[in-house]
């Protein structure tokens, strides 16, 4: 009897049955892109492929389930809701380099006053701006696994002094200073730029918060690249107004789509962009697929396989 998979994706689906279908002849391929289709595909399901937006409560209505392998970094929204048994997995491994590039390539334009030199352009404004340089300057990245690892040594690779804040030590030779988790006020305080890469987990919610925005440095600027819930945004909202911190680049929020009344919308220190830095490429998710299947099979430990009991 042949194993099913539910492949859901809301845009890409399609997509994702040409390429697995003809490589994994043995494995019967369920498609759906929308919740109706879900609750469908997912009954008889032993395995899911899905896209991050997936309803995590219709996990339950799925007897067969045994492995969910989520097409993105961020499975904290399916954690909660996976049943006792089923084991669930996450992809990071290929997004680390292009979450980094995000990272420091937003840390560049930051240098250099992009955000001014493009409203002046729009003013039609001749406006000399004397610029700034990111070697020298200290990155702080917040979370040291496969995605924020990546942003270290990019940013180590420009010149940036880095240091890391992470629930354990790190063994990474560009991260010069390292915060333990009871010291995130700390870690604010010592950089220029703090990029956020940590899990969604209770213990990180709102971990940026009104009594550490005011720790950060002058001009610091703020960037997150996780998940939205890890910043109180009416705190956020206040510090931009006030200056504390400089300015944000918010990639994720707690609400999305973002409201299209949303203060960020009209910050002129924030950058909003619409969840993009970590943008998935099937053929990357089926390579991993195919990986993770080959252990899932075998019994073995999957790769970036979540522990539920942490959340990440």
């Amino acid at each position: 009897m042949q194993t099913t998979v539910a492949v859901y994706h809301p845009a890409l689906v399609e997509r994702y049955m040409t390429l697995l279908a003809p490589r994994f002849a043995d494995l019967a391929f369920v498609a759906a892109a929308d919740r109706d289709g879900a609750v469908a595909a997912i009954r008889e399901a032993e395995i899911l492929l899905a896209h991050i937006s997936f309803p995590g409560h219709l996990l339950r209505h799925a007897p067969r389930l045994r492995w969910v392998q989520v097409m993105g970094a961020g499975a904290d929204a399916l954690a909660g809701d996976v049943p006792p048994g089923v084991r669930l997995s996450r992809l990071t491994g290929t997004l680390g380099p292009r979450m980094a590039e995000y990272a420091i390539g937003y840390v560049l334009a930051i240098c250099q006053r992009m955000p001014e030199v493009v409203r002046n352009q729009a003013s039609h404004r001749w406006l000399p701006l004397p610029l700034g340089v990111a070697r020298g300057k200290t990155l702080g990245v917040a979370g040291l696994g496969a995605v924020g690892a990546a942003v270290a040594r990019l940013g180590a690779a420009v010149g940036m002094r880095v240091v890391g804040y992470s629930r354990q030590p790190t063994a990474l030779a560009e991260v010069e200073a390292w915060f333990p988790s009871g010291d995130f006020g700390g870690f604010l305080g010592a950089a220029d730029f703090v990029v956020l890469t940590l899990p969604a987990t209770p213990q990180t919610r709102h971990i940026v918060n009104r009594e550490g925005l005011p720790r950060m440095r002058p001009g610091a600027w703020l960037l997150n690249l996780s998940r939205g819930a890890l910043i109180d945004e009416a705190a956020l909202i206040d510090g931009l107004r006030r200056g504390q911190p400089a300015g944000a680049v918010l990639d994720v929020f707690e609400t999305e789509p973002l409201p299209r009344d949303h203060p960020f919308w009209e910050m002129p220190n924030a950058i909003v962009t619409s969840h993009q830095s970590g943008a998935v490429v099937p053929e990357e998710v089926v390579e991993h697929f195919a990986e993770n299947l080959g252990r899932y099979r075998a019994g073995q430990p999957l790769v970036n396989e979540i522990d539920l009991e942490r959340g990440y």
